[in-house]
């Protein structure tokens, strides 16, 4: 069927000027978005997440803004329970002119000699603003437990509407390895400071090697591991198809607990 959200917000004189972002992580399955009468995106596949930039379709500061989101579910278009309309969560983002994005962050961390791990990270600086911004970009290392394993300091400088890719490089000795039974995640900080903090973002990641072997098989930190897999659709059986955190948490320990440690989320 055919199902309409709508929702008011006013942008405050203290984000005027700065990016205002709405992310959906989910709405199934044609999604459109209007924002004060104006249609801002069309999304027509229900299991990917959209964001949209709504700073052209907002009224100036201090005047109501109306956003208005319509998902159609029509068809014969799954085989299982795919749920309608809005079943994820959605998010206000606002940052300033010159931020970064955790879409087009990436940590690899597979490489592994010895006691020592090589962690290789990849970034993109954005501008949106028309002025050339300098600054500094800062990265930081956190260990499982929290602590500071290393960190490095960039300068920035970056032209009016322009995306910078930028890539680092960090030995971390004596690394907590990731595994399915000790999942130790490290923490990527990354802040940008360009007349004051300009933007912030973390990205959590596992040090860990993967490889297949014809003789051995899937090999986890060079050891041979049988994947005990199941497949997962996005529904929590009475619950429906909305996404509830605990209800998550709670198929993932389900999961575990009853012998399994992949599951198929294509």
């Amino acid at each position: 069927g055919e199902g309409w959200y709508r929702k008011e917000f006013v942008v405050g004189p203290e984000d005027a000027g700065k990016i205002i972002s709405l992310y959906f992580e989910g709405a199934y399955n044609q999604a459109e978005v209007w924002i004060n009468g104006r249609k801002a995106c069309f999304n027509p596949y229900g299991y990917i997440p959209f964001k949209i930039d709504v700073n052209p379709y907002c009224n100036a500061p201090g005047i109501p803004n109306t956003i208005a989101v319509k998902v159609i579910n029509e068809g014969l278009n799954s085989r299982w329970y795919a749920g309608s309309g809005i079943y994820r969560h959605v998010w206000m983002v606002k940052t300033d002119k010159v931020y970064l994005d955790e879409w087009d962050t990436f940590v690899d961390a597979s490489e592994v000699k010895g006691k020592k791990a090589t962690v290789r990270l990849h970034t993109i600086l954005h501008n949106s603003g028309g002025e050339k911004a300098a600054g500094d970009l800062h990265i930081r290392i956190l260990s499982p437990q929290g602590k500071e394993v290393c960190s490095a300091t960039r300068p920035i400088s970056a032209a009016g509407k322009s995306d910078i890719p930028l890539s680092f490089t960090f030995d971390i000795g004596k690394p907590e390895l990731w595994s399915v039974d000790t999942p130790s995640l490290y923490t990527a900080c990354l802040s940008v400071k360009s007349g004051g903090l300009s933007d912030e973002i973390t990205v959590p990641f596992g040090i860990r090697t993967i490889e297949f072997s014809a003789e051995k098989g899937f090999l986890l930190n060079g050891k041979p591991l049988k994947l005990k897999g199941g497949c997962l659709h996005h529904d929590n059986g009475l619950l429906g198809a909305v996404a509830i955190d605990r209800a998550e948490e709670r198929k993932v320990e389900l999961m575990k607990a009853n012998g399994f440690n992949a599951v198929r989320c294509s």
